[in-house]
């Protein structure tokens, strides 16, 4: 089997899944991640049987752990707050959150970043995917509320795949996707553990997998919170590009080249 075009529909009507587990990095999101995730919980409580949110803290510097803790109350679903021992970055953090996600049994995985850009109501339309047959459902950002050297980035990784493995995706590091739990761990395992940029290896393994995959437009908006960027590349309005992201693009150039070599 092999994945399938975009042009798969999925019914009319609410899309509703037994359990779902939330794998939820978070850096720094005191601002905005309490809002989030209550916005989601509703939409949880109505079209999931059992819902949990895990959130893995990398070492915020603000106050992430304890607005976690004041929002544990005003939740239907559990809430599962872990930091990590050291500040790890995004790519293992995410890997870390997708591993205690699948430890609380639940049928599906969805994964979401901390900061919010996502619109809680577009969970039940990958949830009406997965009821139609698929096994993997991403996002794919049409407009995205981002600096414009992130844009430049995420709009040259399509191209980089096709090149390199064959594979055609629009939004290849889409940190927006729904995964049923017990084809995962096959696809995380292969992933390195300290890897920079773990969404896009696991596009090109999701593809090689021959599981049924989608690919719908899904809403963006700027981060939540006092401001619309957060604390790891800087101000939006920059002209230059970080020199923290360039390091982090060589980083992970060097890893995508080691990855293809490996597989």
């Amino acid at each position: 089997m092999t994945s399938q075009p975009n042009s798969f529909q999925p019914p009319a009507g609410a899309g509703r899944v037994s359990s779902v587990a939330l794998a939820i990095p978070a850096y720094n999101e005191a601002d905005g991640i309490a809002g989030f995730l209550t916005d989601m919980d509703a939409v949880l409580d109505a079209c999931s049987g059992q819902h949990w949110f895990v959130v893995v803290n990398d070492v915020s510097t603000d106050d992430t752990a304890e607005v976690l803790k004041s929002v544990d109350s005003q939740l239907a679903g559990t809430l599962i707050a872990e930091t990590n021992q050291v500040n790890s970055g995004h790519g293992p953090t995410v890997l870390n959150a997708y591993r205690r996600a699948l430890q609380t049994g639940a049928e599906w995985i969805l994964q979401v970043d901390g900061d919010g850009q996502f619109e809680a109501e577009d969970i039940e339309l990958l949830f009406r995917h997965a009821e139609a047959g698929a096994a993997i459902v991403t996002g794919e950002r049409e407009i995205r509320f981002d600096p414009w050297y992130r844009k430049v980035v995420t709009g040259a990784l399509p191209l980089a795949l096709r090149t390199a493995f064959k594979v055609n995706r629009r939004d290849i590091n889409c940190p927006f996707r729904l995964y049923r739990a017990d084809i995962l761990p096959a696809i995380l395992d292969q992933v390195p553990a300290d890897s920079l940029t773990p969404h896009v290896l696991m596009t090109v393994l999701e593809d090689r997998s021959g599981h049924r995959h989608v690919e719908i437009p899904v809403q963006h908006r700027p981060r939540r919170g006092d401001t619309e960027v957060g604390t790891t590349w800087g101000d939006a309005k920059d002209l230059l590009i970080p020199k923290k992201l360039l390091r982090f693009l060589k980083d992970a150039a060097i890893q995508l080249v080691g990855f293809r070599r490996s597989l």
